[in-house]
């Protein structure tokens, strides 16, 4: 008897398994893979720090006056 309990737990548990890895590979061949996704994220970041560093170095502000009339 619970060799039987046993091997209907067992089926169970790779129907499980073979459902869960048929979603993965359909969800991978619909949306393509997670990289794309990271590497956007990945992009934004850099474009973020790289707009901040050229703030930084367009703030720095000279003593030299424009006015014509300054001695």
């Amino acid at each position: 008897m619970s060799d039987w309990i046993t091997i209907f737990a067992i089926v169970i548990i790779m129907i499980a398994v073979v459902e869960e890895l048929i979603y993965y590979i359909w969800n991978r061949y619909l949306y393509g893979k997670k990289e794309k996704r990271q590497r956007r994220w990945l992009q934004k970041l850099v474009l973020l720090i790289s707009r901040i560093k050229k703030k930084r170095v367009r703030e720095p502000k000279s003593n030299i006056t424009n006015d014509v009339d300054s001695p």
